[in-house]
């Protein structure tokens, strides 16, 4: 079991620990509290589960370092793949505000690098998390949260939460064997949304006040290429949403995209 903890196999708290608290406080406490005193770089996709390990990374490099001037050395990275298709422009919104929101340093793909990366030779979950782990140790960060959710609304499919759960541990094993010689004598991939179903996730977005305007399905404007994917994910996410407590925000019309 230590070898998973190791590669950021994160469940709850400690067994029996707050009992007494409310579920989603003892998981927000939890996650801000795995994310204290190490500095985190988050993969970010413009979506619920990037702006839920955002905000937690963000409180976490507050607890460690109170002090604002000093905070520098912990401030967390949100770290963002090649975006394509219809949904691209808006991913890119989001993460920026995201980031913006949280003050997280940005990492975004170079211009050679979206333009002529490569697609179809590695599954995308590999791919993207091998290079944010090649990222976050050449930044300094001992810690990648990926925040990989289920598509299952209801409840994960097990064989799903095992796929990601053993991704994370054999590419945080991979990066680890380099990792001491970029000054990182330690280093560790976090999944800590993996095994939560979309009505728990949307209690920590009501719990921690999160502003779901900054998701990319909120900005069907932005699509390239029709506006399906957009509907589909946001009537998903509003609907549960709305079934724990909360209330449609006023829609916003977006920035320009930079």
């Amino acid at each position: 079991m230590s070898d998973e903890r190791d590669a950021g196999v994160v469940g709850g708290g400690e067994p029996g620990a707050g009992l007494d608290e409310p579920a989603t406080t003892r998981r927000r406490r939890s996650y801000t509290a795995a994310m204290e005193s190490r500095r985190v770089l988050v993969i970010g996709d413009g979506d619920i589960g990037a702006i839920v390990a955002s905000a937690a990374a963000a409180d976490g490099a507050l607890m460690a370092e109170p002090d604002a001037a000093k905070r520098r050395a912990v401030r967390p990275v949100l770290w963002t793949p090649v975006f394509r298709g219809e949904t691209a422009k808006a991913r890119r919104w989001a993460s920026r505000r995201q980031a913006e929101l949280f003050e997280m340093e940005l990492v975004e793909p170079a211009a050679d690098e979206t333009s002529s990366a490569p697609e179809g030779e590695w599954p995308r979950d590999t791919g993207e998390l091998v290079q944010a782990s090649i990222a976050a140790v050449k930044l300094g960060c001992s810690t990648v949260v990926w925040p990989t959710h289920s598509v299952h609304a209801e409840s994960p499919d097990l064989d799903d939460v095992s796929r990601a759960i053993d991704r994370a541990l054999l590419v945080a094993r991979l990066i680890s064997l380099d990792a001491d010689h970029h000054g990182c004598p330690s280093f560790r991939i976090e999944t800590p949304l993996v095994d939560l179903s979309d009505r728990m996730l949307a209690d920590l977005v009501l719990d921690m006040d999160l502003p779901v305007r900054l998701c990319w399905w909120w900005h069907a404007e932005m699509s390239s290429g029709g506006s399906g994917e957009f509907l589909r994910q946001h009537d998903r996410w509003t609907g549960v949403l709305e079934a724990v407590g909360w209330r449609m925000e006023a829609r916003h019309a977006a920035p320009d995209a930079r």
